[in-house]
């Protein structure tokens, strides 16, 4: 299960959108709404480890004390981040100057803000 680290307004704030003036949805914020479960997806997949599985699903949304804990910050900075990377680069612009993939790998940025909660795989 993929906790829930960043709402939609943490999402539009970061990439600094206006939300709908009568606060109704729109298809914009569907299409957000995706980016933020898929860039979650993605930060988790990259920090889990058997080690944490239970600390990863323990965390979110939820204020200081409760039972589950919130993410670390550096965490929720690596979605935010990751949110904008698959806001901005949609797959279509590769010709534009979008980066080519590091190997499967989250942008450097996002590597850098996770490093401590990653287990490096050594073969």
């Amino acid at each position: 299960m993929i906790p829930v680290l960043v709402t939609l307004a943490q999402a539009q704030r970061h990439l600094k959108i206006e939300p709908a003036a009568d606060g109704s949805p729109s298809a914009a914020d569907a299409d957000l709404q995706d980016k933020v479960d898929q860039a979650t997806a993605m930060v988790v997949d990259y920090i889990r480890r058997p080690s944490n599985e239970w600390e990863i699903e323990s965390w979110s949304l939820v204020p200081m004390g409760s039972p589950a804990a919130p993410a670390p910050a550096a965490v929720v900075w690596a979605v935010l981040l990751q949110i904008g990377y698959l806001y901005r680069y949609r797959g279509d612009d590769a010709a534009d100057g979008a980066p080519l993939p590091d190997d499967g790998y989250p942008p450097q940025a996002v590597c850098a803000a996770l490093k401590r909660y990653r287990d490096p795989v050594m073969s």
